[in-house]
């Protein structure tokens, strides 16, 4: 009788055991997937953030941009080790798709000033002529 008892005990506990298991695994993918929404509002964000920086001229704007792209900024620093700010931030600029009425309008310079900074950058890069810049630019990061 003993024995009975204690064979329905373990066996009560042990279905227990599984159904609390069951309770907290739910529980975690629930916080699991409010995790991923939040993650994703944040970076949804940040992207916002970025784009006012960039259209202020912001001196934040490379600091925000290396933080959420890193992998294009070292991909041109791997090409140039040299590179300077200014051109980081017009080349991130060109990987956000920003025209070059956008640019110099956010940089405060004329189109024809973007339009040599373009060529230029074109010369040190070797892009060809038949390429888009902005669409090389977005295939580094």
């Amino acid at each position: 009788m003993f024995a009975l008892l204690l064979s329905v005990y373990f066996l009560w506990r042990a279905q227990r055991n599984r159904y609390v298991l069951k309770e907290k695994e739910v529980v975690l993918s629930e916080k699991e997937t409010l995790n991923k929404a939040l993650s994703t509002a944040i970076q949804e964000n940040k992207f916002n953030d970025l784009l006012v920086l960039a259209r202020n001229n912001s001196p934040e704007f490379l600091a925000l941009f290396t933080e959420l792209y890193p992998e294009f900024i070292q991909a041109l620093k791997t090409i140039d080790p040299k590179i300077r700010n200014t051109e980081l931030e017009f080349c991130a600029m060109a990987f956000l798709n920003f025209s070059t009425k956008n640019i110099a309008e956010y940089t405060f310079v004329t189109t024809r000033a973007v339009q040599i900074r373009k060529n230029r950058l074109r010369k040190k890069f070797n892009i060809p002529s038949d390429v888009d810049f902005n669409t090389w630019m977005r295939d580094r990061g």
